[in-house]
């Protein structure tokens, strides 16, 4: 299973991503969307992993375009201190991954994304 916590400004392209080909066969996904990213706790990314998904992918709005004031900064910072429970629990850390349109198009995002999927749900 894939969850996805993403913005909710970002609806429409997170719809578009869904409706594209990109994902392996047979993966679930499982959507949540927030009103910022700002609102996604620690605790709602370790039980998507508790829960079995071998994938989290947390999709935040552009900088420049954060609603909030600097909602992808606290968010960056709970998936950092997400990512040393996972360290410290020996778990696998790169399940999680965080992409945000500040720093590059939706293009690349998207590459960056299947390429991150192809990691974790790697071909068979």
């Amino acid at each position: 299973m894939l969850v996805i916590f993403y913005c909710a400004p970002q609806k429409d392209k997170i719809k578009d991503l869904l409706n594209s080909q990109i994902f392996p066969k047979g993966v679930e996904t499982k959507t949540v969307a927030l009103p910022c990213l700002a609102k996604l706790e620690v605790i709602h990314l370790l039980k998507a992993i508790e829960t079995g998904a071998k994938g989290v992918a947390v999709w935040g709005c552009a900088e420049k375009d954060c609603l909030y004031f600097n909602g992808h900064e606290v968010a960056r910072g709970r998936i950092r201190y997400t990512h040393r429970i996972l360290k410290e629990i020996r778990a696998e850390d790169s399940i999680l991954q965080y992409f945000n349109g500040g720093m590059e198009t939706f293009a690349e995002m998207e590459e960056k994304f299947i390429n991150w999927l192809k990691n974790i749900f790697p071909p068979t």
